[in-house]
């Protein structure tokens, strides 16, 4: 039995996802959305079709024991699935979604490819891909949760952010450096995303002073979420001023080069390409 092929179309978005990003797919039978039975995703080399991609899926469950085929999770009549792109290498890959669908007497399934791209993070990708895993981490992120009509931080917010890092960097003593977004060593890029944690706290402050409270009566009840992340922030400024004037007066900044250091490098994870949030569609065929 042989499926009928269909191309994948893309509809547009650009939305940043961290590390994760989301595959989404519907069928259809007769210009009709239709639900399928057993949705899987394959992945394999756009130059070898025969080589198929160990991956994972993020909340699904493979469905064979070399885990190249995994599970689609149903969202009304939407088929998604999460990918972890730290388990894949970087370069072009071709999707498959697959689906069948019993009606009458005759089985239909439908085979949707399209092309994706897994590529590395650039500094400001992987800056704030750094500062959103902490506030997933850290305890303004309970805050954030339940005052979610108010504020949430998105990584375009967090990127606006990384210039303005750098240039604070550049000139605390003891010397003035010249860094950008161009040639800012990775050893580095844990200060900024550190200076840029530090921003939301003071933001955070700031959306903290229309939403606390405070009630007096037999029983009083008070809330002061600035005084608490105003502190923050100014401990943590604190704190990165200093490692920024160590860091210099260990390490000679020369003319024309930057020397190595002895810190630690931090290692980032991979991260995918613009198209991160993309929907496919296909037709179900007849099997012959």
């Amino acid at each position: 039995m042989t499926p009928i092929n269909t191309r994948g179309k893309s509809s547009c978005s650009s939305e940043k996802q961290g590390d994760i990003f989301t595959l989404r797919c519907q069928f259809k039978y007769k210009d009709t959305i239709t639900n399928v039975d057993n949705p899987t995703l394959r992945i394999m080399s756009i130059d070898d079709k025969s080589r198929l991609l160990p991956f994972v899926g993020v909340g699904s469950f493979p469905t064979n024991p070399d885990r190249t085929k995994w599970a689609l999770e149903q969202n009304s009549q939407i088929y998604e699935i999460q990918i972890d792109p730290t388990t894949m290498p970087v370069g072009f890959y071709s999707v498959v979604f697959e689906g069948s669908k019993d009606i009458g007497n005759n089985t239909y399934r439908a085979e949707i490819k399209a092309v994706i791209e897994i590529k590395e993070l650039s500094i400001l990708e992987r800056i704030a891909n750094s500062v959103m895993k902490r506030l997933g981490d850290d305890d303004i992120n309970s805050y954030l949760e339940t005052a979610g009509r108010f504020h949430h931080f998105k990584a375009s917010q967090i990127m606006n952010y990384i210039p303005e890092g750098i240039f604070w960097l550049n000139h605390i003593g003891p010397m003035l450096t010249k860094y950008t977004t161009d040639n800012l060593p990775e050893n580095l890029e844990f200060l900024i995303a550190r200076y840029v944690f530090n921003q939301i706290l003071l933001l955070q402050a700031r959306i903290s002073i229309d939403n606390d409270m405070q009630v007096s009566d037999a029983k009083s009840l008070t809330q002061n979420k600035y005084d608490k992340y105003k502190g923050l922030y100014d401990m943590e400024m604190n704190r990165l001023k200093i490692d920024v004037q160590d860091y210099k007066k260990a390490v000679p900044i020369l003319p024309n080069a930057v020397k190595r250091n002895p810190w630690v490098a931090y290692a980032f994870r991979k991260g995918v390409s613009t198209t991160t949030k993309t929907m496919f569609w296909g037709v179900l065929g007849l099997d012959t």
